[in-house]
């Protein structure tokens, strides 16, 4: 199996109040993967499943089926959160568009490396600051596609257990997606403020020169 990893692009940050927060996955692998480069599809003959899974439609029955041939595979993405992705202070909203690469854009057919945005953690106008922990975790899953010998199809996930996943459960409380929410003045009290040293300086100015002439 590749070496393959994901992870945020920008772990951690500052950034301004009810400003949205983009979140970057990047993938990196060791190896391609995908049906273009035929069986085994870049994985080593001992990755491939032994069983698969089966789902008889007659008694909605899941059955695990020896594989007697490999047809495909495919590269799914994902993301999960903890209770729910929505924080306090902001909703998210995943992307799906064509802008800049999509983590849920393109083929499944093969594994997409680079830079891919997930989503957007949209203010809910409630101002909210601090540290926020935003805990949405993105995971890519493997499956391997074939049939049995009695030309039954099957299918078998040969991912971890949770995906290759950006954060794992134990390692939540140092590697999540967080960002230092800080307040930024008012117009109106960076305005005053501005004119209060503005005055000052004028006063300053008039005071040099009344002692320039006397």
């Amino acid at each position: 199996m590749p070496n393959i990893t994901v992870s945020y692009l920008q772990q951690t940050g500052t950034v301004a109040v009810d400003t949205p927060i983009e979140l970057w996955v990047r993938v990196s692998s060791d190896g391609p993967v995908g049906n273009a480069l035929g069986f085994p599809f870049g994985l080593a003959p001992r990755d491939l499943p032994k069983f698969g899974s089966w789902l008889d439609w007659s008694t909605l029955k899941d059955h695990q089926l020896e594989f007697a041939s490999y047809t495909s595979v495919s590269v799914g993405p994902g993301y999960g959160c903890t209770p729910n992705c929505d924080v306090r202070g902001y909703t998210f909203s995943t992307y799906y568009g064509s802008r800049v690469p999509a983590f849920f854009g393109g083929s499944q057919d093969a594994l997409r490396t680079g830079d891919f945005l997930l989503g957007t953690f949209v203010p809910d106008g409630t101002h909210a600051t601090g540290n926020i922990v935003f805990p949405l975790v993105p995971f890519l899953s493997i499956n391997i596609y074939g049939a049995s010998a009695d030309g039954k199809p099957l299918s078998a996930n040969i991912s971890p257990i949770n995906g290759f996943e950006a954060c794992s459960h134990a390692e939540r409380a140092t590697c999540s997606f967080t960002r230092n929410v800080v307040a930024v003045p008012e117009i109106s009290s960076l305005s005053m403020a501005l004119m209060g040293v503005g005055a000052f300086g004028l006063r300053q100015a008039l005071r040099r020169r009344q002692t320039r002439w006397v």
